[in-house]
C-alpha cells in the first residue's frame, strides 16, 4: 500500500486458504500486542505503549514493534489521512490494518438504529437507561480499506 509496505507479507496471509502460514509466529504476536505491550504481564514500566492517542496507538511508537504494521510506505498516513481526519478516523489497532471508526457520527446512527430495532422485537430495557446503552453501544466499529486485515484471521 502507498502507506505501509510492511504489512504485505501479513496481508497476504490474511488472504489464504491454504493454512499453511506459521501459526506459532502469529500467537507470539499476539501475545506480545494483547499482554505484554498492554501491561498485562507488568514487564512493561508504563502502562503499556499506548495512551489513548488520537490518532492510534500505532502512531505512538514507544517501542520500535508496537504495532504489527510499521505504516512505512512512501506516503505519511498520519499526514495525509488521519490529521485531516481526526478524531473520527484512527489506525485501528496493533494487530490490524484498518481504521477505527467508533468517533464518527455513523457509529451513534448505527447505535441509535440498534436500538429502535430491538425495541420493535420486544427489547424490555428503558431507552436511556444503563442496561439499553450497554446492549446498544457499538463496541467494534472498523473500516478495512483495500489491503486491509485482521492479523491471521
Amino acid at each position: 500500500s502507498d502507506y505501509d509496505r510492511s504489512c504485505d507479507k501479513y496481508y497476504e496471509d490474511s488472504l489464504s486458504n491454504a493454512g499453511d502460514f506459521d501459526k506459532e509466529f502469529y500467537i507470539e504476536k499476539e501475545y506480545l500486542y494483547k499482554m505484554v505491550y498492554n501491561n498485562k504481564t507488568k514487564a512493561l514500566d508504563a502502562e503499556g505503549v499506548c495512551d489513548n492517542s488520537v490518532l492510534g496507538c500505532c502512531t505512538l511508537r514507544r517501542v520500535p514493534d508496537a504495532c504489527l504494521c510499521a505504516y512505512d510506505g512512501d506516503k505519511d498516513i498520519v499526514t495525509d489521512l488521519l490529521n485531516y481526519h481526526s478524531p473520527a478516523l484512527k489506525l485501528k489497532s496493533k494487530i490490524t490494518r484498518g481504521f477505527d471508526l467508533r468517533k464518527t457520527i455513523l457509529s451513534s446512527t448505527i447505535e441509535k438504529l440498534y436500538g429502535e430495532a430491538l425495541q420493535l422485537l420486544g427489547y424490555a430495557e428503558e431507552p436511556g437507561s444503563k442496561a439499553y446503552k450497554k446492549i446498544i453501544h457499538l463496541k467494534n466499529f472498523s473500516y478495512m480499506p483495500p489491503g486491509g486485515f485482521i492479523m491471521w484471521h
